[in-house]
């Protein structure tokens, strides 16, 4: 993994999946189907996209509903999917304490 962390600018190290496989799998199958989802069957490709992430970035984010400043042009199409409230994070652990209580 070359480049830099997208989520808060150090060097990236491994691949981060924005939207969570566990997630990608249950919309795939139709576990949260919502009107939306009901003309689509498959959900759009890109949720399966990756990003760089440095460890700590990929270990704080987990599989919590996160994305980077770069995706900040999808956030109203990922929270119209149903699947839950997508947030930008820039990668500050202390940000994500007070955004995941």
């Amino acid at each position: 993994m070359q480049g830099c962390c997208e989520y808060c600018g150090a060097r990236a190290v491994n691949a981060d999946h924005v939207v969570p496989r566990s997630v990608y799998k249950r919309l795939s199958r139709g576990v949260l189907a919502r009107r939306e989802m009901t003309i689509r069957k498959q959900p759009p490709s890109w949720l399966k996209d990756t990003v760089g992430a440095c460890f700590d970035c990929n270990m704080a984010k987990a599989s919590r509903l996160l994305i980077p400043r770069s995706w900040a042009h999808r956030l109203e199409e990922l929270n119209s999917l149903g699947i839950g409230t997508f947030r930008v994070w820039a990668g500050d652990a202390a940000l994500l304490r007070v955004m995941c209580k």
